[in-house]
């Protein structure tokens, strides 16, 4: 299931550097096949728990390893943290895109295109308030006076 390595010195192997520090090298398949052997095996329970703290396996150890519990809440907690983390990030994105596309002058020519845009609804609803009075008889001056225009605006 795992391999240990020590710090030993090169030109002389057989020292080693000291005993409060191993290297261990586990192999995952041979892990899966001890907790299959050996579901009460705690070993290769924290072992499936490091592999894939989701997995169905983890779940069923949790219900009687209350440290695999824990650390698996803990887990889902900082994924949780993780997660805002990302939306925070993403959400000064979206003010300093904004900001540049404001300094770029991208706002300030919608603002104007708004403008336009109401200014000429409002000539052609000006337009077809005098053609219709045009046609209900009403003089060039009568509709100047009522809709209080100038003659360039009524031409």
């Amino acid at each position: 299931m795992e391999t240990k390595w020590k710090l030993r010195e090169a030109k002389n192997p057989q020292l080693v550097l000291t005993d409060e520090i191993e290297i261990c090298i586990i192999e995952l398949p041979k892990v899966r096949r001890e907790y299959e052997k050996n579901k009460n095996n705690e070993k290769a329970q924290w072992m499936m728990f490091l592999d894939n703290p989701n997995a169905k396996e983890v779940l069923d150890i949790v219900k009687n390893n209350e440290k695999i519990k824990d650390a698996v809440v803990e887990v889902h907690k900082m994924t949780e943290d993780e997660k805002m983390r990302k939306l925070a990030e993403l959400r000064e994105k979206a003010i300093m895109d904004e900001k540049a596309i404001e300094k770029a002058g991208f706002r300030k020519g919608k603002e104007v295109g708004i403008e336009q845009g109401q200014r000429q609804g409002e000539e052609q609803k000006t337009k077809q308030i005098i053609d219709k009075l045009k046609e209900k008889g009403f003089s060039k001056e009568e509709i100047i006076k009522m809709l209080d225009l100038n003659e360039e605006d009524f031409e």
